[in-house]
């Protein structure tokens, strides 16, 4: 039995013998190295205190706002990692992150920071409590600032749709990540509860209920936004509903889905968009679904809002490079959402299905913030669910409206907010 001592040693070792090899793989393949083990990492490069050289080394980090933090950990070696020490002697150091290179300098998180975040780090690398155990030297955690952010506010994330579904789960991300977040659905009481789920992870959190729907509602979440720096807009809001057009379903029932799916996400994003190009820094995440890919009989406004969201936000990504403002397109397949059970679709089924499971909103919404983080233009979660949607540009367009055809179910629905799911 090898004693912890001897494992760090091991551990150490393959780590300074591969962290060339880690960085090539990083950098080849754009950061998407980690996210079958749901880590994220980045390379960090600093001066070494004795040589005056760089130094490079491929760490995962925790976001905390736009900063990140790292654990000195070292694998429980009994002596600090030469990076640790090199930035305790210059806290100057760039940051390949994301795509992009920052300039960050390090400081070491205070006793009661630090407590919080081992919390985070220990609930998604669960490795790191083993390191804790082989060592009884200190730990520290380091936060890299990047050097534009000179300011120390917390970041502000508005997160639409936030009473339930990805939504929901989008602002505990955000959260977690220590964005301070203001919550807007109609449903008051939802909120609130999840307000106060936020404000116990350290952050502020404001419940603005408000039916998006209407323009009432709409212009109260612009005069609540009139005095808040949004650094990040997520509109999730949305609402569905199966019928044919004009014949089954009434038509002010899907005048009310444009304005909700179309209009108020127009509205909103434009409300925050200039501050943040005026800024340079920002990020819009614009929820859509995989139906804005494919024409959806049954479903005809639905399927036709999804595919509005889709191309405006793709046409923002564009005329927005370069500003440091990002926008993000999330299109999810089949979601086990509230709005399933609502519609009787029977997910234990369709969690059967090989090429396009039902995912959790949690894993939509996981998928979804790591891309907006990372400043990507698109997400489609799940490899059966891109490889899909790759497949619909070889098959007639007749064939994928037949069968993408949605019964007629007998009766209007019109799922909870903030569930934009299939």
């Amino acid at each position: 039995m090898l004693s912890d001592t001897t494992k760090a040693r091991i551990e150490h070792e393959l780590d300074a013998r591969t962290v060339r090899v880690g960085a090539w793989l990083y950098r080849r393949t754009g950061g998407r190295l980690m996210r079958p083990w749901h880590r994220r990492a980045l390379i960090l490069t600093t001066t070494g205190r004795r040589s005056g050289l760089p130094r490079t080394v491929l760490l995962q980090y925790f976001p905390d706002g736009r900063d990140m933090v790292v654990v000195a950990a070292n694998g429980g070696m009994p002596r600090h990692p030469f990076w640790y020490l090199n930035l305790a002697a210059n806290p100057q150091a760039l940051v390949e992150v994301g795509g992009r290179t920052l300039r960050v300098r390090a400081q070491e998180c205070p006793a009661a920071d630090a407590e919080r975040l081992w919390a985070r780090v220990l609930a998604t690398a669960p490795d790191y409590a083993r390191y804790r155990r082989r060592t009884t030297r200190r730990i520290p955690l380091l936060r890299l600032v990047p050097e534009h952010d000179s300011t120390r506010r917390h970041q502000t994330a508005v997160v639409t749709g936030a009473s339930s579904g990805i939504g929901r789960e989008l602002a505990r991300l955000a959260a977690r990540d220590g964005y301070d977040v203001v919550l807007v659905a109609r449903r008051a009481e939802r909120l609130e509860s999840l307000a106060e789920e936020c404000r116990e992870l350290g952050v502020s959190a404001t419940a603005i209920p408000a039916d998006l729907a209407t323009s009432a509602g709409v212009a109260a979440v612009r005069e609540a936004l009139d005095d808040i720096t949004v650094d990040v807009l997520v509109n999730d809001a949305g609402v569905g509903g199966r019928g044919r057009f004009a014949v089954e379903r009434p038509t002010t029932a899907d005048l009310s889905m444009v304005r909700l799916n179309v209009e108020s996400l127009v509205e909103l994003t434009g409300a925050v968009l200039p501050g943040m190009v005026q800024r340079r820094r920002g990020a819009i995440l614009n929820v859509a679904s995989i139906a804005g890919y494919l024409p959806g009989p049954g479903q005809a406004v639905y399927h036709a809002s999804k595919a509005f969201v889709r191309a405006f936000s793709l046409a923002l990504a564009e005329e927005n490079r370069g500003t440091g403002v990002t926008v993000t397109t999330l299109s999810p397949g089949p979601v086990d959402t509230e709005f399933a059970q609502t519609a009787g679709i029977r997910t234990g089924a369709q969690r059967r299905t090989p090429l396009m499971p039902v995912m959790s909103a949690a894993e939509v919404a996981e998928a979804g913030w790591n891309g907006l983080l990372a400043g990507r233009s698109s997400v489609v979660p799940g490899l059966g669910t891109r490889v899909g949607v790759q497949s619909l540009r070889f098959i007639p367009w007749r064939t994928v409206a037949r069968a993408a055809a949605v019964k007629p179910p007998g009766a209007v629905l019109t799922p909870p907010d903030g569930v934009p799911d299939l």
